[in-house]
């Protein structure tokens, strides 16, 4: 089974189920695509005691009795690409690599980011305006120039907390693709040996639960940063060896049936377990950049640099002239 098929197999445990019920209940067996209701066994000329009304009011209720087979599967028709994600994130780390004014390490995957040749240059401007002094001088190097580098460093640390979301994201979706095709295929095998003694026995592991990595706190860089901190979030196959133990083990849950109704009720057992898991990996994520999102809200200027007092005084001569004393 693939993904890509879901539908077609959510079709064929559908079709699977009529057929084995009507089978075990009424002895209604399915050739070349129609029901045939079972034979009389007191006949001889191979009548059966079920009237044409009745095996067609057995079949539509057989049909019916399982017709939710198919809404099981369809929320998991129309889960995002994961390859959808690439781009985002190639655009991210572009951003990332952009902010290095050094070297700076991912945070959360442990990845090195060459440094910015041209960025970096800012870091020793100081040096070149020595010779400008005054008021607007001390304040454009103490509000600009010094926290420069911490600065960048925070707005790194953010575009590594998005770019890893857009990761874990990824990581979800990819696995949820796996889980639910696994159920499908398990349904199905169930469905053909629920009556086999030993056979009956299937368990499902949904590797969706570690696909999220939650990173309760991610420290900043200088200023009021170093009291604060950012929630973020991680795709559970790429994070740094810090985080590894953050992440949760996907349960193995084992399930078992004897007839058409325990296997189908097993399986919205399982899709239900499933779509339970994706919502609280989702819920990390949300967490995460609702966090970071309120943190940079609130210490804008650990992230962004305020407005110059020049910028404000384009017209006036005595803004920003040397001190004559």
């Amino acid at each position: 089974m693939s993904f890509e098929e879901l539908g077609f197999h959510a079709q064929e445990i559908y079709d699977m189920a009529v057929e084995k019920y009507l089978f075990d209940e009424f002895m209604i067996y399915k050739q070349d695509g129609m029901f045939y209701p079972p034979q009389d066994p007191y006949s001889y000329d191979g009548t059966s005691y079920m009237t044409e009304d009745q095996l067609k009011q057995h079949v539509w209720d057989a049909e019916m009795k399982f017709n939710e087979i198919h809404s099981l599967f369809n929320d998991f028709l129309v889960l995002p690409d994961p390859g959808d994600f690439d781009g985002p994130m190639e655009q991210v780390t572009t951003c990332m690599n952009a902010l290095c004014t050094e070297a700076f390490t991912d945070p959360i995957q442990g990845d090195p980011h060459p440094v910015n040749t041209e960025l970096s240059a800012m870091t020793v401007a100081g040096n070149t305006i020595d010779e400008w002094d005054g008021l607007a001088a001390q304040a454009f190097n103490d509000n600009f120039i010094i926290p420069f580098k911490d600065r960048t460093h925070n707005q790194f640390i953010v575009a590594s907390i998005l770019m890893n979301a857009l990761n874990a994201e990824k990581e979800l979706w990819k696995r949820a693709r796996l889980n639910i095709d696994d159920i499908a295929h398990k349904v199905k095998s169930a469905l053909e040996h629920y009556g086999d003694c030993g056979k009956n026995d299937w368990e499902i592991g949904l590797s969706v639960v570690g696909a999220v990595v939650a990173i309760a706190a991610l420290p900043l860089t200088g200023g009021t940063s170093a009291a604060i901190a950012l929630g973020a979030v991680a795709s559970g196959l790429e994070v740094a060896n810090t985080f590894a133990g953050q992440i949760e083990d996907p349960p193995k849950n084992d399930y078992s049936a004897e007839s058409v109704e325990g296997v189908i009720d097993k399986a919205k057992q399982g899709i239900n377990d499933l779509k339970e898991a994706v919502q609280k990996a989702e819920q990390k994520v949300v967490d995460a950049m609702s966090n970071s999102s309120g943190v940079v809200s609130s210490y804008t200027t650990d992230f962004v640099a305020p407005r110059p007092t020049l910028a404000e005084h384009p017209h006036d001569p005595d803004v920003g002239r040397p001190d004559n004393d």
